[in-house]
C-alpha cells in the first residue's frame, strides 16, 4: 500500500515530467520529439541538459522514452460553388454569362499554414485551370474568388476542387452547365409526376418507349417533401432527350387544415406570403438551370374544411392573388394545381389576376395510362373557365407502369396547357428512324382494361380484377367466370376471406358525376352481392376519394383505407373500421393515404408516401407511431398479408420475379400468381416545342397486362389470363 509521502512524491515527479514535455514542445518548434531521462536527472529532450535533483540516492540507470506530439487543429475545405453576376449561387449559365468561382477555406489549426488550392473545370470546350494558388492560410475563414465568362458552347462541366497541405489532400466535385434559356410552350400530350426524379438513363428509356413527354419537377417550398433532387447536368441531359417540364412550388397550405405550414388567415398577410413564395420559386428555378421564360404552378392541396369556412377560402384566394402578381412582376407565367372541388379552383377565376393556367387533380380510378382522357368535363369546374390551352389534368394517382421493361410508380396527366422547356440544345443521338425500326416486344394490344390486383387461395382457386370486372377460376386458370356486381359499379378494391366470403368497395352510378361509395359483400363466392352499407354519399366526400384498399383479419373485423386526391408530394388518407362485417363503420386515423396491413384486431402497419415512411398501430388504427424499421415479426406479417416477394434481407425469396410485375400473391415457396404489365411505342414522338413533320407516322403506344402462374418457386412462369 502506498504511503502519503510516496503519493506526494509521485505527483511531484509527474509534474516535473509534464514540465519537461511542455518546455520541449515550445523549444522544438512544434515537431514530434522523443528523448531519454537519465537517472542523474539529465535529459536529451531539447532542454539543454536540464538538471533534476532527486531527493534519494540514484538508482541504476533507467531509460524512459517520451513521444511528445503537438496537437494540430483542422484545415477544412468548407465548400465551393459558382455565383452569377448578382452574387447568387447558380449551376446553369447562358453563353457569355459572368461567373464567380468561390472557395471557402477554414484554418482552425492555431497557426499559419501553407496550402495549395486548385480548381480544374473539365468542360465541353476545354479543360480550364480556374485556380492554382499557393496560399499562406491564416487562422480563421478565407474566401478565394476567381472570375470568367461562360463559353459559347453548350454542355456539362465537371468542377474538381482540391486543397493540399502537409501531405494531406481534401477535395470535392460538382457539375455546372452552359445551357439555353428556358421557354414557355403549349404541351398537348401526356405527362407524369412522382416524388423522386428518375435518372437520365431511365428518362431515356421512357422517352423511347412511353407515351409521356413531360415530367413534373417539384422545385421546393416549405411544404415540399421531395424538392428537386437532381442537378443542372440532369436537366441539360433530359432536355436534350426532348422532355418538357411542369415546374411546381409547394408552399404554405390553407389555414383551415392540419398542414404543418399553413398560410395566414389574414388576407393581407396571405397575399404578401403569396408574393414571397413567387420570388422564392423563381429564384430556385433559376438556380436549377431554368434561365429564361417560365410557367410555375403553385400546389394548393385539397381543404374540404373550406366548404363551411368562407374566411379560409378568402385567405387562400388572397394568397393565390399574391402568387400570381408576384410571378407576373418577375415577368413569368403563373399556374396553380389543386382538386377541382375541394381546392375550390373555380373561385380563383374571380380574382383580379387569376392564374394563367390550372393543373386539375381529378382521378378516374383506372390506375393506368389512358389515351382517351381529356382535360374537360371535371366536376366543380366549368368548361367555360381556362379554355385557351390553359389546362393540365392529373387523371390517375400513384400506380405502377412499365414501358420498355422499366417500371416506375407515377401519377398520370393529360396536357392541354403551358409548360416549361429548354429548346435549341443539341439533341441526344437517337434518331426517330432507329426508334421506328427497332424490334418491338412481343406484346399484343389489349382492348380490355389492365389487370389490377389478384388473390390466390389454392393452386386452382383465385380471382383477378381487370378494370371493373372480377373473374374467378376454380381450375388453375383453364376457365374463368365473371363474378362482378352490377355493370354500373366502379370497383375500387376487393378482398376475400375464403372461397365463399368476400367484400368489395365501389362507386355506384360510375358514369355519373355524382355517385355514392358503397360496401358490398358476398357469401357464395361472388354469385350474388349484397349492399352492406353506404360509406359516402355527399359529393364533396366522394370526389375526394382517389382509391381504396380493403383488409379483413376475420369475417367481422376489417378496415378500408382511402387515398385522397393529392400531388405525389403528399399522401393523405382516411381509415374506416368495422367490427360487424361491414354493417357499420367507425372513423379511425391514418397517417398516409396508403393501404393498411393488419395482423389482428389491434396490430397493423402502413408504409409508403413521399418519404417512404412506415407507421404502426397497436390499437386498431386509433393512433399511429412512426417506425424507423420493421421488426422481423412485422416483416413476416406484412409478407403474409400482401404477398411480398422480399425476404428480411431485402432479397427475393422466390426464384426470378417476372419483368414488369405490378402485383404478386404467393401461396407458399412454390405456388403463386403475378400480374405483369409492359408497353412500347412506335411512330414519331415530337420533342418539346417541335411539330410532327408532315407524313411522319403518328405516335402509337400499346400496353398489355397478363396474369402469370408459377408452381416451382418462380423458376418458370406461364400465362393464365382471363380471356
Amino acid at each position: 500500500m502506498r504511503t502519503p509521502s510516496t503519493a506526494i512524491r509521485g505527483v511531484f515527479v509527474s509534474f516535473i515530467i509534464l514540465g519537461v514535455v511542455f518546455i520541449s514542445i515550445f523549444n522544438g518548434s512544434g515537431s514530434v520529439a522523443s528523448g531519454h531521462l537519465y537517472q542523474d536527472g539529465t535529459s536529451n529532450v531539447g532542454l539543454n541538459d536540464l538538471i533534476l535533483t532527486p531527493s534519494t540516492p540514484p538508482p541504476p540507470l533507467l531509460s524512459l522514452h517520451l513521444p511528445l506530439i503537438l496537437k494540430v487543429g483542422k484545415i477544412e475545405l468548407n465548400g465551393a460553388w459558382i455565383n452569377n453576376s448578382d452574387g447568387e449561387k447558380q449551376y446553369g449559365f447562358l453563353p457569355g454569362d459572368s461567373r464567380q468561382y468561390i472557395v471557402e477555406l477554414d484554418n482552425d489549426s492555431g497557426f499559419d499554414a501553407s496550402v495549395k488550392l486548385t480548381w480544374v473545370q473539365d468542360g465541353p470546350c476545354e479543360q480550364k485551370l480556374v485556380m492554382d494558388e499557393e496560399i499562406v492560410l491564416k487562422s480563421g475563414i478565407r474566401v478565394t474568388i476567381a472570375e470568367d465568362t461562360a463559353p459559347d458552347c453548350f454542355g456539362i462541366s465537371v468542377n474538381s476542387i482540391e486543397l493540399s497541405y502537409g501531405g494531406k489532400t481534401k477535395s470535392l466535385e460538382f457539375n455546372s452547365v452552359v445551357i439555353n434559356p428556358s421557354s414557355v410552350i403549349v404541351a398537348d400530350g401526356q405527362g407524369f409526376d412522382n416524388c423522386t426524379l428518375p435518372s437520365v438513363s431511365q428518362m431515356q428509356t421512357w422517352w423511347g418507349n412511353s407515351p409521356y413527354s413531360t415530367i413534373n419537377i417539384y422545385l421546393g417550398g416549405i411544404s415540399a417533401a421531395c424538392p428537386m433532387n437532381r442537378d443542372a447536368a440532369w436537366l441539360y441531359q433530359v432536355a436534350k432527350q426532348g422532355w418538357s417540364f411542369i415546374l411546381t412550388w409547394v408552399g404554405p397550405q390553407a389555414p383551415c387544415t392540419s398542414f404543418n405550414h399553413p398560410m395566414s388567415r389574414d388576407p393581407a398577410t396571405a397575399k404578401q406570403q403569396g408574393r414571397n413564395n413567387a420570388d422564392a420559386a423563381v429564384a430556385t428555378a433559376k438556380q436549377r438551370g431554368f434561365l429564361g421564360d417560365l410557367v410555375i404552378y403553385y400546389d394548393l392541396e385539397s381543404y374540404s374544411g373550406g366548404k363551411d369556412d368562407p374566411g379560409c377560402r378568402a385567405a387562400v384566394d388572397s394568397f393565390m392573388q399574391g402568387w400570381v402578381e408576384g410571378i407576373h412582376a418577375l415577368g413569368h407565367t403563373a399556374g396553380a394545381y389543386g382538386a377541382a372541388c375541394t381546392s375550390f379552383m373555380s373561385e380563383w377565376a374571380d380574382n383580379g389576376n387569376p392564374p394563367d393556367n390550372v393543373w386539375i387533380a381529378h382521378w378516374n380510378n383506372k390506375f393506368e395510362y389512358d389515351p382517351d382522357t381529356t382535360v374537360w368535363d371535371t366536376p366543380c369546374l366549368s368548361n367555360d373557365l381556362w379554355v385557351n390551352n390553359q389546362r393540365l389534368k392529373q387523371y390517375t394517382g400513384g400506380h405502377k407502369e412499365t414501358w420498355g421493361g422499366l417500371r416506375m410508380s407515377i401519377d398520370s396527366n393529360v396536357l392541354e396547357g403551358q409548360v416549361s422547356a429548354i429548346l435549341g440544345l443539341p439533341l441526344t443521338q437517337v434518331s426517330h428512324q432507329e426508334l421506328e425500326s427497332a424490334p418491338s416486344p412481343e406484346i399484343v394490344k389489349v382492348i380490355e382494361p389492365a389487370l389490377r390486383t389478384l388473390q390466390v387461395f389454392s393452386p386452382r382457386e383465385g380471382w383477378v380484377l381487370r378494370g371493373d370486372h372480377l373473374y374467378w377460376t376454380g381450375d388453375g386458370g383453364a376457365s374463368w367466370r365473371d363474378i362482378s356486381p352490377s355493370s354500373d359499379t366502379q370497383i375500387l378494391d376487393v378482398t376475400f376471406f375464403n372461397a365463399q366470403q368476400g367484400w368489395l368497395v365501389g362507386k355506384q352510378n360510375k358514369n355519373s358525376q355524382v355517385g355514392s361509395l358503397t360496401f358490398l359483400r358476398t357469401q357464395d363466392g361472388g354469385a350474388t352481392w349484397q349492399e352492406a352499407s353506404v360509406l359516402f354519399s355527399e359529393p364533396e366526400e366522394v370526389f375526394q376519394i382517389a382509391s381504396a384498399a380493403l383488409d379483413f383479419v376475420d369475417p367481422q373485423t376489417g378496415w378500408i383505407s382511402f387515398k385522397l386526391h393529392s400531388g405525389s408530394n403528399f399522401s393523405f388518407g382516411r381509415l374506416l373500421a368495422t367490427e360487424d362485417g361491414g354493417r357499420t363503420w367507425q372513423e379511425r386515423t391514418l397517417p398516409l393515404g396508403e393501404p393498411v396491413v393488419f395482423l389482428d384486431a389491434e396490430r397493423g402497419w402502413i408504409t409508403g408516401g413521399p418519404l417512404d415512411q412506415t407507421f404502426y398501430t397497436e390499437d386498431g388504427g386509433e393512433s399511429w407511431s412512426l417506425s424507423e424499421t420493421l421488426s422481423m415479426d412485422q416483416s413476416i406479417g406484412l409478407e403474409t398479408q400482401v404477398g411480398s416477394p422480399l425476404g428480411n434481407d431485402g432479397q427475393s425469396s422466390i426464384g426470378e420475379l417476372p419483368q414488369g410485375m405490378v402485383a404478386l400473391d404467393m401461396l407458399d415457396t412454390l405456388n403463386g400468381w403475378a400480374v405483369v404489365q409492359d408497353g412500347f411505342c412506335s411512330g414519331y414522338k415530337p420533342r418539346a416545342g417541335e411539330s410532327v413533320p408532315p407524313g411522319s407516322p403518328p405516335l402509337q403506344c400499346e400496353s398489355s397486362s397478363q396474369l402469370l402462374v408459377t408452381t416451382d418457386g418462380g423458376i418458370h412462369w406461364r400465362e393464365i389470363s382471363p380471356p
